[in-house]
């Protein structure tokens, strides 16, 4: 079974803190004091679980002007089974249903083709970050692709 979750601050976010240091410390190689920050505390998470345990994780920041979309982690042996797209469509469906009207995200040079196929477009040059390279990116409401290419 596949189950996604949505967290707030008030949540237990361990589950989420597990996942993304899996990913962005221990492979990555991000310092953990840069990895965990206070944005938890004023974002929404969306979780996923799946084959007995949670295995993905998504973070939507808001600061009461502009939406950014960060922190999208699947632990290494569950990739490619299409559940970092789960989890970021539960987060772009809620702010777009809120009315959002767009979403940035700062995302790794190799993750590009990925949000490309969701509607993220390139919004300026790429620059490093915690020893990443880095593109901006956004979606808008409306341009949101689905699965067979079309728009929803």
């Amino acid at each position: 079974m596949i189950r996604g979750i949505y967290l707030s601050y008030n949540d237990d976010l361990s589950d989420v803190h597990s996942i993304r240091k899996a990913v962005f410390t221990d492979e990555l190689g991000i310092p953990s004091d840069v990895e965990a920050d206070d944005n938890d505390m004023m974002a929404m998470h969306a979780v996923l679980e799946a084959e007995g345990g949670m295995v993905a994780t998504a973070r939507m920041k808001f600061d009461g002007d502009t939406f950014e979309l960060d922190k999208v982690a699947v632990l290494p042996h569950h990739r490619r089974q299409g559940y970092a797209d789960f989890v970021v469509r539960m987060l772009l469906d809620k702010v777009f249903l809120a009315d959002g009207k767009i979403i940035y995200a700062n995302v790794t040079k190799e993750a590009v083709p990925f949000f490309e196929t969701i509607g993220f477009v390139s919004t300026g040059a790429e620059f490093a970050e915690h020893g990443l390279t880095l593109i901006p990116m956004k979606v808008e409401k409306g341009s949101v692709k689905t699965k067979c290419g079309g728009h929803h």
